[in-house]
């Protein structure tokens, strides 16, 4: 059908031209030409315009000239050129997919001679285009029974042959969901149940909005980076950007939120949740400064925390002969718990991971007397434990024995001397005499 449509066409313009190329040899009548000025391929929903420009052999526009347009072979209507020998041919009805032959028709007029134009056009699907934000590859929507699903750019696509309204759903995707950490939230034009209605005039872009959240992989580290055992860490607080507080302890499995969807006028976009650490409570104190250390939550990428943490020698020396003693160390934690801990055969230890805060520390003796004195640990320390052994004792006692003694007699020795002395001179002074 379209083929013979296509010959008689053809026909029509060989005599038009025949006809004309008699008239004007006969009657001196100028030659005329008409041509279409723009591409003639559309797509489903697009207006459908055709450009026809009318001029003369000389290239002169002829205004206010009468054309005829042909669809099919079926008559549409009549447009007359303007100034510019130009005239727009719209067709008033949507245009399933398929090609199309248009066909211009110029009659002629007094001293012009007809002429005729005509040209295949075709019409494509439109397209629905499913963005997901952030990027999702293999996510799978339904379009009236149509499954399709976003490639390596996160970008669905699916073709129709009408305008109108379709239902677009997103399908459940679980494993996948589940396996990227994503959550939908919304589409682009509002919405926030898997389907919603695409009104289709052309090309329609959607967008579909995807939250990401990842399990937390947290690593607690001292200041030198060493790791510490997270057993002892009684609970943790997050605050991420989104508002969003989170309370868990050491050996507990959280999902933290990655990313979270934002409407802004220009489309959805997808912006990174920032969390902070607020607390970690450890033996009762607290081991981080509020709000300093930030992170994003990454998939199988650790979270380093750096706790407060504080290594510490203790030992004890006898005072009077610099010699170790004592057994061990008795250590009352800033929770109120008390732990014992023995010295190593220099007479000390090293206690390591300690969290800030206050102790209070007694040498644990059988060999002197071992006071409780309180530590503020801010720092790396060394401290030495007070104790008062019994051998220093003894020999302080007999300190004060001897100047008890001796004093009363140190005192005597003076006076005696002084004694000897005068009776010396008065001797001295007889003998002269």
């Amino acid at each position: 059908m379209r083929g013979r449509l296509a010959y008689l066409l053809a026909g029509v313009l060989v005599l038009l031209l025949c006809g004309g190329f008699v008239l004007r040899r006969v009657g001196g009548l100028e030659a005329t030409a008409l041509k279409f000025q723009n591409e003639l391929g559309f797509q489903v929903g697009d207006e459908i315009v055709f450009l026809l420009l009318l001029e003369t052999e000389a290239g002169q526009p002829l205004p206010s000239q009468q054309i005829d347009l042909y669809l099919d072979g079926g008559f549409a209507q009549t447009v007359e050129t303007d100034a510019l020998g130009a005239a727009l041919f719209r067709l008033e009805r949507d245009m399933l997919p398929g090609s199309y032959m248009v066909a211009a028709v110029y009659r002629g007029f007094q001293f012009y001679l007809p002429a005729a134009v005509a040209m295949e056009f075709t019409v494509a699907p439109a397209e629905i285009v499913v963005q997901t934000v952030p990027v999702i590859v293999g996510l799978e929507f339904s379009l009236e029974g149509q499954t399709f699903r976003t490639g390596s750019d996160g970008i669905a696509r699916i073709s129709v042959d009408r305008v109108g309204a379709y239902d677009l759903e997103l399908l459940p995707n679980e494993v996948l969901l589940l396996q990227t950490g994503a959550e939908f939230k919304q589409w682009g034009l509002g919405g926030f149940e898997p389907v919603t209605t695409v009104l289709v005039r052309g090309e329609t872009w959607m967008q579909a909005g995807f939250e990401l959240s990842f399990p937390g992989n947290f690593v607690f580290v001292d200041q030198q980076g060493d790791p510490i055992d997270g057993t002892e860490i009684e609970t943790v607080v997050l605050r991420g950007s989104d508002g969003v507080v989170y309370r868990f302890t050491a050996g507990e499995t959280l999902r933290l939120r990655s990313s979270r969807i934002l409407a802004r006028l220009s489309g959805l976009d997808s912006v990174a949740v920032v969390h902070s650490v607020q607390s970690v409570i450890v033996d009762g104190v607290e081991v981080v400064h509020r709000g300093q250390q930030r992170f994003i939550i990454l998939p199988n990428q650790p979270v380093e925390i750096e706790l407060l943490f504080y290594d510490v020698r203790f030992f004890a020396r006898d005072l009077l002969f610099g010699l170790p003693i004592g057994n061990g160390l008795e250590l009352e934690y800033p929770d109120g718990v008390t732990r014992v801990f023995p010295f190593d055969t220099n007479g000390e230890i090293t206690l390591t991971g300690l969290a800030r805060g206050e102790y209070e520390a007694r040498l644990v003796t059988r060999a002197g007397i071992a006071p409780r004195f309180p530590i503020v640990l801010s720092r790396d320390q060394e401290i030495p434990l007070p104790v008062v052994g019994y051998v220093d004792l003894l020999a302080g006692i007999a300190v004060a024995a001897g100047l008890i003694v001796g004093l009363p007699i140190f005192g005597r020795r003076r006076q005696i001397l002084a004694f000897l002395k005068v009776s010396r001179r008065a001797a001295e002074r007889s003998e002269k005499q």
